[in-house]
């Protein structure tokens, strides 16, 4: 879920940041759904690393990337080719980042319904 203009300017350039080892052209190697997930937990990450101090970014950008990968199974090789093809056609990746946002904001959504059975449970 986008905040504000300069969230979105500071995940896109996280995202080309990480984009500078360019693998193969082609499909997709990461499942669409799975992708969605790792898209929306770099921004989450960004989104904590522009609100730290700035001389434990860089680390803390290591150590996010290192936890969504793992976290996801995947490798960074299968990402940077999956980013590489989505940069290909902006239209897509556009298409793509609304996607993402939906989950975002599905995510959110689940989470809030789910925490209401829980009080409602409690009570």
């Amino acid at each position: 879920m986008i905040k504000s203009i300069s969230d979105t300017i500071y995940l896109f350039t996280f995202i080309f940041i990480i984009a500078s080892c360019s693998g193969n052209k082609g499909d997709l190697l990461i499942p669409e759904e799975k992708l969605k997930a790792i898209f929306f937990d770099f921004h989450t990450a960004e989104y904590i690393i522009n609100r730290a101090p700035s001389d434990i970014k860089d680390s803390l950008r290591q150590v996010y990337q290192f936890q969504i990968f793992s976290i996801h199974e995947v490798e960074k090789q299968d990402f940077m080719h999956d980013l590489d093809v989505l940069q290909d056609n902006p239209k897509e990746f556009f298409t793509f980042y609304e996607e993402v946002e939906k989950y975002g904001l599905d995510l959110k959504s689940t989470t809030l319904h789910n925490m209401n059975k829980d009080i409602k449970k409690v009570e």
